[in-house]
């Protein structure tokens, strides 16, 4: 995990995973409930706990208390 995880001050929690081959990616949660959040422009792809995948288009991403990836690839 890198980086560690952290919370911010607004109750949205990360994780930072990488892996071999520039694979890098961010676990985020909401302890609030349904919040929106700007994750890095890198991030191009988004997997929910549903097992479904989706195309990051904008700037920001729903997130709530059930954690949602953001990857590169």
């Amino acid at each position: 995990m890198n980086p560690a995880c952290s919370a911010s001050g607004d109750g949205i929690w990360s994780c930072g995973l990488t892996r071999p081959g520039s694979y890098e990616a961010l676990v985020v949660w909401s302890v609030n409930g349904d919040k929106s959040y700007a994750p890095n422009a890198r991030f191009k792809k988004l997997d929910d706990l549903s097992g479904n995948t989706s195309a990051i288009t904008g700037a920001r991403v729903n997130i709530s208390f059930r954690p949602v990836l953001l990857r590169n690839q």
